[in-house]
């Protein structure tokens, strides 16, 4: 049976074949050991495979899932590619140090996922174009001069 753990494969870069280990969550290794059991995948063999049990290339997987988008009709058609920015946005977004984004991606320079950080700091600029954060002051109403009045923060749309 294949080995799970952060899923292994491998990826021609520009100086040849690397490996690349990705994460696999107890939700996916479940639906790839199910496909690997209905399906006979050796451990000799990928487990992406055409019809004919050769490994799925990259245009290949591309052709199959523009195929099933249309299937589907779920609107806007994206490349395959696109759910891999997607993922690296993310788990950006949600926080994942930078250099372990670097490297679930693969990417050779800190420089290519620092974009993504800078996609993200563009949408903080636009948030912040349309709300502004404000303070204004509570008023006490009990009379008592020894109560001070308080300051909140009250979040505005702009009217820009």
């Amino acid at each position: 049976m294949h080995d799970f753990g952060p899923l292994k494969g491998k990826q021609r870069s520009k100086s040849g074949i690397k490996t690349r280990h990705a994460p696999c969550n107890p939700v996916l290794l479940h639906e790839l050991k199910e496909l690997i059991r209905k399906n006979n995948i050796r451990s000799d063999e990928t487990i992406f495979q055409t019809k004919d049990r050769k490994p799925m290339d990259h245009n290949t997987f591309g052709d199959r899932f523009l195929r099933d988008q249309k299937r589907w009709g779920c609107g806007r058609i994206i490349r395959f590619h696109d759910l891999r920015h997607t993922a690296a946005t993310l788990f950006v977004a949600a926080g994942i140090d930078i250099m372990t984004v670097k490297e679930i991606c693969g990417h050779e320079d800190i420089k290519t996922t620092m974009n993504y950080v800078h996609l993200l700091g563009d949408s903080i600029k636009n948030v912040s174009r349309m709300h502004a954060i404000i303070p204004s002051v509570i008023n006490s109403d009990s009379g008592n001069d020894d109560v001070d009045n308080k300051t909140q923060l009250s979040v505005c749309a702009s009217s820009k």
